[in-house]
Order: structure tokens, then C-alpha cells, then sequence
């Protein structure tokens, strides 16, 4: 959010961030105290006037293309970050998850999207990183894994001491299609 407030050519940099999960927009509200924040179901609509966002971001959150496209300024840029084929595979797989294959998403979520966007760019970010508990008990807990894991890979989760992980997403940039 600094990065955005930086880059802003003119001094009119405001942001809001909305979830629907309200301990989710605490720590958000916490964290970036110079943003507004609050609870709200996008898939709803979102409350803002027609063409006033220059940039939205999205961050592993289910997008509804309709509602993003109506609130969007005519040249703003859209930024979905979707997880890439290899996050979290050793956090999966010792979590003994229904694993689902996620190497179908990119296209699954440009499907819907396209009928309003123009993909600019793809790229992605890929690293490793090693956590400790309890960060790693943190990071299941707020996962789609924990939910579909048993209770044997959760203890077995809770009781391991370190993890090397794979952290992989795929940045999708788009903008808005200008309606004729």
C-alpha cells in the first residue's frame, strides 16, 4: 500500500480494503492504519461510484468481474494474485489434504474475467522460506489445507517444529474494457 501512496502521481491517494472475515480487516485495519477498512461481501456489490477506483487489488479472494469492471476508472489496473502450482505443496502434502490440482486456476479465473478485462501481464513469485511454530500452525489454521485435512495431520502439523515451505503466486494485471 506505500508502494501504491508512492507511485501516486497526484496527492489523492486513498485506500480501502474490504473482507468479509472480520478478524481479517482487524489485522488489516492494524496493520494499515492509513486505509479505511470494513466487512463487506463483494459479491454483493461493492459501494463505490462508477469509474472511481483507479487500482484494485485482489489477493486469493473470489472476484465477481461484473462488479470490479462497473467500479473501475477507465485506464485503472486490476491486480489478482491467485496461489501458483507449487504454494504450499509441502504444507499440503504433509497435511495429507484432498489436495486439489491447482494448475487449472490461472485460466479458470481469466475465464471470468476477460469478458470485462484485458490481461497486460502475467508473472510470478516463487520462494522458500522455513517456519517455525507457531507461525506455521498460524499459517495452516487460516488455509483451505486445515479444512480439509484429518485430525491425525493436524496434530501431526501442530507437533512438527520447523517447515521448509514453497510460497508460489501468479500475478495476473489487467484493465478495465472500455465500453464503446
Amino acid at each position: 500500500m506505500q508502494a501504491l501512496r508512492t507511485s501516486s502521481k497526484e496527492d489523492r491517494y486513498s485506500g480501502c480494503g474490504m473482507d468479509i472475515a472480520r478478524d481479517g480487516v482487524r489485522y488489516a485495519a492494524r496493520r494499515y492504519p492509513e486505509a479505511r477498512w470494513c466487512v463487506a461481501n463483494v459479491a454483493q456489490d461493492i459501494l463505490f461510484a462508477d469509474g472511481s477506483v483507479d487500482v484494485a487489488l485482489s489477493i486469493f479472494a473470489p472476484r465477481f468481474s461484473a462488479v470490479i469492471h462497473r467500479i473501475m476508472a477507465r485506464h485503472g489496473l486490476l491486480l489478482i494474485v491467485v496461489p501458483g502450482p507449487a504454494h504450499l505443496t509441502a504444507l499440503r502434502d504433509q497435511a495429507m489434504a484432498d489436495v486439489r490440482d491447482t494448475g487449472h486456476k490461472v485460466q479458470q479465473e481469466l475465464d471470468k474475467l476477460l469478458p470485462h478485462f484485458n490481461l497486460v501481464d502475467q508473472s510470478s513469485l516463487t520462494y522458500p522460506m522455513t517456519l517455525k511454530q507457531p507461525d506455521l500452525q498460524h499459517l495452516y489454521l487460516m488455509t483451505p489445507i486445515y479444512w480439509r485435512s484429518t485430525r491425525e495431520a493436524r496434530e501431526s502439523i501442530k507437533n512438527t517444529p520447523t517447515m521448509d515451505i514453497t510460497t508460489d503466486f501468479i500475478i495476473l494485471t489487467l484493465t478495465p474494457k472500455i465500453s464503446t
